[in-house]
């Protein structure tokens, strides 16, 4: 049995960086993650083939999402203690989908089996979860939505009803690819990039769309079509990275002119620069942590609409607060070079 001590390094060694985390997600997250990254360390189990189960258990806690509430409750006799029951063991899904999303690069990590494809699906996997749940939402209001209708007097008539459930549609897909996705995609990529300036990091996974479709354009002739989509998809998903932030695209192109390599800038710019962007990483409105605490409480108190208005006006605004923080930062410090 490993000791104490070096079972804790090996902890170390599973992270990407440590001040990045909350307590929680430290203490909790983190750690099981990587008790679970041990265990499957031990069995052989490729970090691919968690992060597959992240995916599965996280898009099926949108059956248990959908199906029931506290204020309708479930089925055709309103079981409301059911209805609560489905919700909570949804919220619960969704808590170990995102342990195994941590546990799949803690796993790769102590393994040493990393990959494009590794990373690739890792990001996809909030995605892959939150399509299904926000539009079994979405069914869900449209089913359901009486004591929405009650608030404002309006008739609960078929038409009324189907009106209604296209509009909460249009929010669902907003809130979804340009809330969800967008915030996360932002999110995703600030995060490599402190880490890029972290002394204290464990490796960065900053990808340019450069580099990936380079890579893209070397796949051998007889490569799998899936990996070709999953590639294709991702060059996409960097570009729209850069294209969000072109003043950190000036500013990582002034180093790499100036030092040759952002590796080689010097120490206090270096300092600088991760002292700016620490906070802004806690800060954290474009992470997954606001987005499942809210999830929760609308679910909870029936009222899964205010997930998307949360999501769309409140993370929302946060997040282009975030990005305007971070673009003056660059530009202050590229004009300085």
């Amino acid at each position: 049995m490993a000791s104490k001590k070096s079972m804790n390094e090996s902890f170390l060694a599973s992270m990407k960086s440590t001040e990045v985390c909350s307590w929680f997600e430290l203490n909790v997250m983190r750690r099981t993650g990587f008790y679970l990254a041990w265990f499957a360390n031990k069995l052989d189990i490729h970090p691919n083939t968690i992060t597959i189960l992240s995916m599965i258990l996280g898009a099926g806690s949108t059956w248990f999402f959908m199906s029931g509430s506290w204020y309708y409750g479930y089925g055709e006799q309103g079981d409301k203690m059911l209805g609560v029951a489905f919700n909570i063991i949804a919220i619960g899904m969704l808590f170990w989908a995102d342990v195994l999303d941590n546990t799949d690069g803690q796993l790769a990590r102590l393994s040493g089996k990393r990959s494009r494809v590794g990373r690739i699906l890792d990001g996809a996997a909030g995605f892959v979860w939150m399509i299904p749940i926000y539009l079994g939402l979405a069914w869900r209001i449209y089913q359901h939505h009486s004591m929405e209708f009650g608030w404002f007097g309006i008739d609960d008539t078929p038409r009324n009803a189907l009106i209604y459930g296209l509009a909460v549609l249009a929010l669902t897909f907003y809130s979804g690819f340009v809330g969800c996705g967008g915030q996360q995609r932002v999110g995703d990529y600030y995060m490599q990039v402190h880490l890029l300036f972290s002394k204290e990091a464990n490796g960065t996974e900053l990808d340019s769309s450069e580099q990936q479709q380079q890579a893209y354009d070397q796949l051998p002739a007889d490569a799998k079509w899936w990996e070709r989509l999953f590639m294709k998809n991702y060059i996409n998903y960097t570009k729209t990275q850069e294209r969000t932030t072109p003043k950190l695209q000036k500013l990582l192109a002034k180093l790499k002119e100036k030092y040759g390599s952002v590796n080689n800038m010097p120490e206090s710019l270096r300092q600088q620069l991760h002292d700016y962007s620490l906070p802004i990483i806690h800060l954290d409105f474009t992470g997954f942590s606001y987005r499942a605490l809210s999830l929760a409480f609308f679910v909870l108190i029936d009222f899964p609409l205010g997930q998307f208005l949360f999501e769309s006006i409140v993370l929302g605004l946060g997040t282009l607060y975030t990005i305007k923080r971070h673009e003056a930062f660059c530009e202050k410090v590229t004009r300085e070079l």
